[in-house]
């Protein structure tokens, strides 16, 4: 699902960027369901990386500021690295446990004790975002996907029926959209539990149910409870009509060229 991963990819790195970690870090999503879900992350804290997201971590309650200060001076003017490496497990799935430390140039001030209590803090910080993403990871999933009811809007005439219903995203059509069109569906649906569906709108026979005009509209937004008139746009049913019109006239057309013939 292309749609939902390059949202939860999105969310995820603006979640890490706002906790004081790189914006570099490579994210990684998988979320259908079942055992092994989740989000992950993985690349290389250097030194100076190292030291802007200790007092981060101080500021959260993740670490003590006695202990963040600590830290900060043995890794300082020194060239340690921390990485989050991908264990065996990331080839099938994505979470917190597909995530492995590891360290490098470790300075000679540096003891066990600083480095257990360093792994102990990045662990719990790791299992903290990777937690938080994969839960709005499953709403926005949710947000994305056709509800339960699909059916949004049903008009009938005494020949036809015209349909507006939410139908799976198209999964190229998130390719045009920029950073902050990413950001502001985050915001809608994680703030303010809006969906951001696909519609296929169709005309159909109402007597045979033969499809006869059909087209789609992606990246619809809606807030709860709102008014089909606050989002819908009645030129978007104007292709699926045009279609029909054209296959009223091909039937016509061909029922003219029958009569003779019978």
């Amino acid at each position: 699902m292309n749609t939902a991963y390059t949202l939860i990819v999105r969310h995820c790195h603006n979640q890490l960027v706002a906790r004081g970690w790189p914006a570099s870090m490579e994210i990684s999503a998988n979320l259908s369901y079942r055992q092994g879900d989740g989000v992950a992350f993985y690349g290389r804290l250097d030194t100076h990386a190292l030291l802007a997201l200790l007092p981060a971590l101080a500021v959260r309650g993740v670490i003590t500021e006695a202990v963040a200060g600590e830290l900060y001076a043995v890794i300082s003017n020194s060239e340690f690295s921390m990485s989050l490496c991908r264990t065996s497990l990331s080839s099938r799935y994505s979470h917190a446990g597909t995530i492995s430390l590891e360290y490098d140039d470790c300075p000679d001030a540096m003891t066990e004790g600083h480095i257990d209590r360093l792994f102990r803090v990045l662990r719990t910080e790791i299992n903290a975002v990777c937690g938080s993403v994969a839960a709005d990871g499953y709403r926005l999933i949710e947000a994305i996907s056709p509800s339960l009811r699909p059916t949004l809007i049903e008009r009938h005439t005494r020949h036809f029926v015209v349909s507006v219903m939410e139908t799976e995203p198209n999964d190229d059509a998130c390719a045009g959209w920029d950073h902050e069109m990413q950001d502001s569906y985050l915001d809608a649906i994680l703030n303010k539990n809006a969906t951001l569906c696909t519609l296929e709108i169709s005309v159909r026979c109402g007597d045979i149910g033969r499809v006869i005009g059909r087209t789609w509209v992606s990246d619809v937004l809606r807030l709860p409870a709102e008014p089909v008139r606050s989002w819908f746009v009645r030129d978007w049913m104007r292709d699926a009509l045009d279609e029909a019109r054209e296959e009223i006239a091909s039937m016509l057309l061909a029922l003219q060229s029958f009569r003779p013939a019978a």
